[in-house]
């Protein structure tokens, strides 16, 4: 009877592999191509790939922090195999640990100025640093235990604590230097935009205002683009790359949101909404812009992605915006309209 049930049994799963001969082949090449997918898709969002980062330091920094303790428990001797100075050092770079974690999370959530920001990546670095010189630490001390357990016959010496100090200082020193780079290349996407200029502030004010995000709210520098000497209006048609409904156009004193990259010609980036996860929001023909956006957004019909090519007159000027902005660069911007009111 058993036997008649095993062998229905593979009788079964045979019937059905040969019903369905791709089906298990076929299963794990698609379960890698979605992970390859959504990989693809954290990398290409630079705030999911920090967040992610960080909460995996967050982890692992805990996982350091058993480790710590371990060690100094079991470091308690006056060999140089097992110090209470190491036991101290492990528990000190514990509270440094806890401290960054705790910082560099309201910073990201709370306080993201530029001066925080940049704070927080200094510490984050010495700390990687920090985390480095506790490997080593760890590593020779397991080292120097081992020695003197096979030479001595010594079993109480803090072998495996040690190791295990070493190995999850070492995840922390490359969690700190890869979230470091990552968010010294996306550190715009953390500090939030400022304010806005108007003409009714002077031209220092403007220019400190457009200091903090080259986005086209606060590009404008020298606050004479609304002037009668600037050129008759530029724009007139826009290369599109993704049409709109073409009914529904903006008109002057809408709010418009919409999303944009930004780009020089040499197809550098300078600046993207799309990399901060919010639309830009502005009123269109009230000046909050520069002017080759006021008249190019007003032709696109809602939905529409196109091309915006803008000369230096039109965008930053003759000055431009160094280091970000050469003089009289024309900018190219890839605007979609997502919606007006």
């Amino acid at each position: 009877m058993l036997y008649h049930v095993v062998g229905g049994s593979r009788s079964s799963e045979r019937h059905f592999a040969e019903s369905h001969p791709a089906s298990s082949s076929l299963t794990m090449p698609i379960q890698a191509a979605e992970a390859r997918e959504k990989a693809r898709a954290c990398c290409n969002n630079p705030k999911i790939l920090i967040t992610y980062l960080w909460f995996t330091t967050l982890i692992f920094g805990f996982m350091y922090a058993l480790a710590a303790i371990v060690a100094a428990v079991n470091n308690g001797g006056s060999g140089i195999s097992s110090s209470k100075s190491l036991g101290f050092v492990g528990i000190w770079a514990m509270f440094l640990i806890v401290g960054l974690s705790v910082g560099g999370t309201l910073v990201m959530r709370k306080y993201q100025t530029p001066l925080a920001v940049g704070f927080f990546i200094g510490v984050v670095i010495m700390m990687a640093f920090q985390m480095f010189s506790l490997c080593v630490l760890f590593a020779g001390a397991a080292y120097l235990a081992r020695q003197d357990r096979d030479a001595n016959h010594n079993e109480n010496v803090s072998v495996t604590s040690n190791d295990a100090g070493a190995v999850f200082s070492f995840f922390m020193f490359v969690l700190y230097i890869a979230f470091g780079v990552v968010l010294i290349k996306n550190r715009n996407v953390i500090i939030k935009e400022s304010g806005t200029t108007d003409a009714s502030v002077s031209s220092e004010k403007a220019q400190a205002a457009s200091a903090s995000a080259p986005s086209p709210k606060v590009v404008r520098t020298d606050l004479e683009a609304g002037k009668s000497s600037l050129a008759p209006p530029h724009v007139s048609s826009l290369p599109t790359i993704k049409p709109g409904d073409g009914v529904n156009f903006p008109k002057p004193g809408n709010t418009v949101r919409v999303h944009y990259v930004g780009t020089l010609l040499d197809g550098s980036k300078f600046d993207s909404s799309r990399d901060r996860g919010r639309p830009f929001e502005f009123k269109l023909g009230a000046g909050q812009v520069i002017r080759g956006w006021d008249e190019g957004v007003a032709l696109l019909s809602k939905g529409q992605v196109a091309k915006l090519t803008l000369p230096f007159e039109y965008a930053y000027g003759e000055q431009g915006y160094p280091p970000i902005i050469p003089p009289r660069a024309t900018l190219i911007f890839e605007v979609e309209l997502i919606s007006f009111s």
